[in-house]
């Protein structure tokens, strides 16, 4: 959500930054935005639904060789996969294990992709 978001003349964008940031808050108010399923950082959710969309791309086409322009439901998939690519040295381990592990290509190849088999996975 943008800082600059209102609700009702309410800067509701600027109500949340600040939920972000505060060092302390009651247990009760914490777990009331949990319940209400707050994004504590917005950045780690962006990259998770990155990551999920990359998952079924590749259940549906066997391989994780994005084409640069592809887009999911409006999301540019192509470029989030580019981004990954050129990120790969600052990528924390974990994020870089998952990619691995989903059969990410770093380096891509050009000319026809070959699906992967189930039984070759």
């Amino acid at each position: 959500m943008p800082r600059s978001h209102k609700e009702n003349e309410f800067s509701l964008g600027q109500w949340v930054t600040e939920q972000r940031v505060k060092e302390t808050m009651p247990s009760k108010r914490g777990q009331r935005l949990n319940e209400l399923g707050f994004v504590w950082n917005p950045r780690d959710a962006a990259w998770e639904n990155g990551f999920n969309y990359l998952k079924i791309y590749k259940d549906q086409n066997g391989h994780c060789q994005v084409p640069k322009t592809y887009k999911e439901n409006g999301f540019e998939l192509g470029s989030w996969v580019g981004v990954q690519r050129a990120n790969k040295d600052k990528l924390c381990p974990e994020r870089r294990q998952r990619l691995d592990e989903l059969g990410f290509i770093w380096k891509p190849q050009k000319g026809p992709i070959r699906r992967v088999q189930p039984s070759e996975v």
